[in-house]
């Protein structure tokens, strides 16, 4: 693979902040490892700040110690669309096994309709979807539309005896004026297990309805116990500025609001925190 070709058809493609990629292929081809490294590829060029997906990362070869330093595992809109807003950085998510979790159907589901609602937002997220299938055609169809998707990968099938057996990727996009092929693509540094099953709901499942490590959800819960939105910086480093710490409020209330089923008026709370401005 010209590695200097590669880079610039990455920056040709991802330069704007926002937009979809799909990456197909067979079972097998390694649509999710190549994910994950165009991931590296693109953090260490700049072209995105922070990534999240439901693929869970590990420290270990073995995959017995989940991390997050790197990738932020999300598994349900709700968190989606709280860490979608939660800063103004580029992101990348990335939704493994999408024929799954959002097949083409006739009737559409519940989790189709979510995402005719989240794609529309992505730009003001700075977001660069990454939609990963075992077969398009299968797939919920706002992911190709035109409107939307500025890329598409494709993992090329091979015999396992074949020298680019995983190896092979083609790129579609109508930023480039061909398709091209590369070879002897390189494998992710970063550990994942790829028999587990990729999951997705509408909303966080059991214990994980609450979560506490969200940045989020950690700032609405200092705000309630008395940290006034000016102090948020001092208590969190990660917050660099009221504006964020701000933006992180509304999200953490609104995701509290949304995971107690909330149908009342939350105005009168938005209100009080905007007394402090």
């Amino acid at each position: 693979m010209a590695e200097s070709k590669f880079r610039s058809i990455l920056n040709t493609i991802y330069q704007e902040p926002q937009g979809i990629t799909v990456v197909d292929g067979n079972w097998k081809t390694g649509k999710t490892d190549f994910t994950l490294h165009l991931y590296e590829l693109l953090k260490e060029m700049g072209l995105i700040n922070e990534c999240a997906g439901n693929i869970r990362i590990y420290k270990d070869r073995e995959c017995e110690q989940p991390t997050e330093e790197q990738i932020k595992y999300i598994d349900n809109f709700l968190n989606l669309k709280a860490w979608m807003f939660s800063n103004l950085h580029r992101k990348m998510f990335i939704f493994d096994e999408a024929m799954k979790a959002a097949p083409s159907k006739k009737a559409m589901t519940l989790l189709n309709a979510e995402w005719q609602k989240v794609i529309p937002e992505l730009s003001k997220g700075k977001v660069h979807l990454f939609a990963l299938t075992q077969e398009e055609s299968m797939t919920e169809k706002i992911f190709m539309h035109r409107t939307f998707n500025i890329a598409k990968w494709t993992k090329i099938m091979l015999p396992p005896r074949h020298p680019q057996y995983r190896k092979l990727v083609k790129v579609s996009s109508k930023l480039l004026k061909e398709n091209i092929k590369f070879r002897n693509i390189s494998k992710t540094n970063l550990n994942f297990n790829p028999n587990l099953s990729a999951l997705w709901t509408l909303e966080p499942m059991g214990n994980s309805a609450i979560n506490e490590s969200s940045l989020e959800i950690r700032v609405a819960y200092a705000y309630v116990n008395g940290t006034s939105i000016f102090k948020m910086p001092d208590v969190f480093p990660e917050i660099t500025h009221v504006q964020q710490a701000k933006r992180l409020l509304k999200a953490g209330i609104k995701s509290l609001f949304d995971i107690s089923h909330f149908t009342g008026d939350s105005s009168g709370i938005i209100a009080q925190w905007k007394g402090e401005e």
